[in-house]
């Protein structure tokens, strides 16, 4: 949901086998949050946790460094 609480889960297709970076910026372009993912068959859902961070807009982006997925990056706003 937008805005969160500073938690939030990421979800992917389960036919997707790959290793995808999450980044986690804010206003200024600081990186907060740099976390690799390992998505496989058993391992599809992951849960952030940016409740510690403090109320502002950020900026979260997903990518793979083997592009087998679409660069993504979604806004949103801690409160």
């Amino acid at each position: 949901p937008n805005p969160t609480s500073g938690r939030f889960t990421v979800s992917f297709d389960e036919s997707i086998s790959t290793n995808v970076s999450l980044q986690v910026f804010d206003v200024t372009g600081v990186r907060v949050l740099d976390k690799d993912l390992e998505v496989n068959e058993q391992s599809s859902s992951f849960e952030v946790d940016l409740s510690d961070l403090p109320k502002g807009i950020y900026l979260a982006s997903l990518y793979s460094k083997d592009k087998s997925i679409t660069p993504l990056s979604q806004k949103f706003i801690k409160q």
